[in-house]
């Protein structure tokens, strides 16, 4: 049965419709983060297969969530082999190498999955929220 209200609590049951509609927000944006999170390691450890032979680089990604009162993050990182994952994006100069034939090409693998991921937590934001 709804409360009833009058013009003296009127302030009073806004503010607690808001703080309820709130938590719920925050709720749905946490469920969201961590599922896109999910998402984009997946997807990083089927692009890094398909790009790379190394099976260690493949199955070292994993993702760190850090919850706040007021927003949940989420990072995906390589945690077998971190600095690998900026050389293999943007290239690097080879050992001993000088001039572009001593440079490996980056392969991009991370920007693809990022932008895709950025598209999909838009999306689910605006349909769920």
């Amino acid at each position: 049965m709804a409360k009833k209200v009058t013009v003296d609590n009127l302030q009073d049951a806004i503010s607690s419709i808001l703080d309820d509609y709130e938590g719920d927000v925050y709720e749905n944006l946490d469920t969201i983060v961590q599922q896109i999170g999910k998402k984009g390691v997946e997807a990083l450890k089927n692009s890094s297969k398909d790009a790379f032979k190394g099976k260690t680089y493949a199955s070292g990604w994993a993702m760190l969530v850090e919850k706040n009162r007021l927003y949940t993050t989420v990072t995906i990182y390589n945690k077998k082999q971190a600095g690998l994952a900026h050389l293999l994006e943007n290239g690097h100069v080879k050992a001993n190498g000088t001039g572009r034939y001593g440079f490996w090409d980056g392969i991009t693998h991370i920007l693809p999955v990022e932008e895709k991921l950025v598209s999909e937590f838009e999306s689910e934001v605006e349909n769920n929220l």
